[in-house]
Order: C-alpha cells, then structure tokens, then sequence
C-alpha cells in the first residue's frame, strides 16, 4: 500500500555519517530538491487544468461539438485520475520515485507532441486528453513530488511543501496566456505540440539530474541535521499510521470526502473561467489573463498554507479556506443564474 507516513510523521532516520556536518555549512540540498519538484510541478496540473479553458473555444468550434461535450474530456481525465492515482502511490512505494516519474514525464510529453497529428472526431481527443493528463499528474504531479520532498523534510515539510506547490501558482500564472498566445498564432494542435516538446527539452532533464530521492543518497539527513541523537529524538516524537490504519479511520473518510467536493466545485469553475469570460466580450488574451489571476491566488495560497501547517493546527488550517472557497464561488453562481439566456455556458 501507498506509505502515507509522509503525511502524519517523520520517516524513520539512519545514522548521521561523518560528512555530515561538513554539509550543514552550505545550502541544505533540500532546497534544490524543492526548487527542483516546483519547477516539475509547473508544467503538470498547469497544463492539464488551469489551460483547458483557453483551449475550449478552439475545441468547441473545431469537433463542431458543444462546450458540455468538449468539457467532458475534462471530467473523464479526473475519473480516470481517481481511479489512478492510489495505483501510482503504491507504484512510487513499491519501486521508487524516480523510476515512476521519468517514463510517465517522458509520456506525457510525446503524447502532446502526437497530437499535433490527431485527425479523428472528438471522441479520439477523450482519448488522448486522458492519456496524456494521466502521464503528467504522474510525472509531473504533486503527488511523486510531495513524496520526495517529505523524505527530505521532518520540521519545516509543511513550508517545503508549500514551496513545491508555488510551482503549480506559478504555472496556473504563466501558461494560460503562453497556450492562448500559441492558439492564436499557430491553432490549438500545434500548441498542445509546442508545450510537449518543451516539457522534453526543460523541466525533464533537470529532473533526471537534479531530483534526489532521499537525503540518505547523499549522506545525510532531513532538515540538514548533523546528529544522529537530533534526528532519533524527532522520530521518537513523531506519531503516524499505517496505510491499513488509516483507512479505517474516519478522519481519513472525512478528508476524502471533503477534497472530492472541494476539487469538484473549484475544478469545475476553472475549466470554463476563459470561455465565460469570452461570452461577457473579453478578448482571448484578457481572457487568459483571467485565468492566470486564478494561478497567482494558488501561488499566495500554496506557500501561506505551507507556512501555516508547520504553527497551527491542520484542520483549523483546512476550515478556514474551505469557507474562503464557499465564499468565493457563491457570488459566480448568483451572477451566472442573472446572465442572459443567450450566453452559452
């Protein structure tokens, strides 16, 4: 099963080597396995989620098909990604990180570029919309990431995390506007083509380079601690659950159900941000621009939450964005049962 320990403690330490300490005066490598996961992360759910909008337009108008059919490519990915993702933890757990997230990044990208060649109606796109939003929530999802950071992390993980997932802000911020910008300019099959070629040619040979599994690889420890004595006194104090224990809880049950309706309702508004937008007379760029301001609130949101976990309680944590989300999307339903009847949604 999928070690969730990551999530409720510190990983059981080995003893500190002597080198240790002689790498406590530099930058902890730490860091630039977080630096490295953020920038893998950019290119993932950026991609699959928050540049859908800027696609659909194109899409509706090329398959001839209406904004619910196109939209359903997007739903199908997230069933599919459901179903998929606790088969990828066991898989990341069974064989290391690495070995998984290099083929699927490797994927990913050569899906993209096929695309470019895709001639057939749209239900050839379901399939291939599927195909390579599994590959890139693999190799470059928050899942393998947060996996290997945590190894690296025990103290200050929740702003590790948090730094890792600046990388998704900071995608949702700047690919929008790129995809529109190569939609415009050269058609949605090209630009799909241009993003997999970029996914090869940048964010995968960093990480086939840059990205440590365990701080034990380079002989040392999390946090960049030189004590053995440090580092068995953390593990001590640290309490977790096995992946068996924690399915019976139901706080586990709580939680998932609780990321199922938050994901639904804030996915669900995301995939057709560009498109509403364009229906209210805002040009294709603006529109993009719109969906990118949504990136920059993810990027604020990431970090501040990872700041927050490492000094109060998680669940407080949890409650007061969850009513931020409520709020947030109350007003768009008011304001989209006001609009015109004309407007397609």
């Amino acid at each position: 099963m999928t070690d969730t320990s990551w999530q409720t403690g510190s990983r059981p330490q080995p003893n500190a080597p002597a080198s240790a300490s002689r790498h406590r005066r530099h930058l902890f490598y730490g860091w630039w396995v977080v630096l490295t996961s953020a920038f893998a992360v950019f290119w993932g759910v950026p991609i699959t989620v928050y540049s859908f909008s800027v696609f659909l337009k194109s899409l509706t108008q090329d398959f001839h098909a209406t904004r619910a059919a196109v939209s359903l490519a997007f739903t199908l990915r997230s069933i599919a990604d459901a179903i998929c993702i606790p088969f990828v933890g066991w898989l990341i757990a069974r064989f290391g990180t690495r070995r998984v997230i290099l083929p699927a990044a490797v994927m990913f990208g050569l899906i993209l570029l096929s695309i470019r060649v895709l001639s057939g109606g749209i239900g050839q796109f379901y399939v291939f919309y599927v195909a390579f939003a599994l590959a890139a929530s693999v190799g470059f999802g928050p899942l393998a990431y947060g996996n290997v950071v945590s190894f690296w992390f025990d103290r200050r993980r929740g702003l590790a995390l948090g730094l890792t997932m600046l990388g998704i802000g900071c995608g949702a911020m700047i690919l929008p506007p790129f995809a529109q910008l190569l939609i415009a300019h050269f058609g949605w099959r090209s630009a799909y083509a241009i993003l997999g070629l970029a996914v090869l040619l940048v964010p995968l040979p960093i990480v086939a380079a840059f990205l440590k599994e365990k701080p034990q690889v380079m002989g040392l420890l999390p946090d960049g601690v030189a004590s053995a004595e440090v580092a068995a006194q953390e593990h001590a104090d640290a309490v977790g659950l096995t992946a068996s224990e924690a399915r019976r809880s139901t706080s586990f049950w709580l939680i998932v159900c609780a990321f199922f309706f938050v994901g639904a309702t804030v996915q669900g508004c995301i995939v057709h941000t560009a498109a509403m937008l364009s229906d209210r007379g805002v040009t294709p760029q603006g529109a993009a621009l719109g969906s990118s301001l949504l990136g920059a609130a993810v990027m604020i949101g990431r970090v501040g939450t990872g700041y927050l976990l490492d000094r109060l309680f998680v669940t407080r944590v949890a409650a007061c964005f969850f009513v931020c989300v409520a709020v947030g999307v109350r007003p768009t339903s008011a304001r989209r049962r006001a609009a015109p009847s004309s407007a397609r949604f």
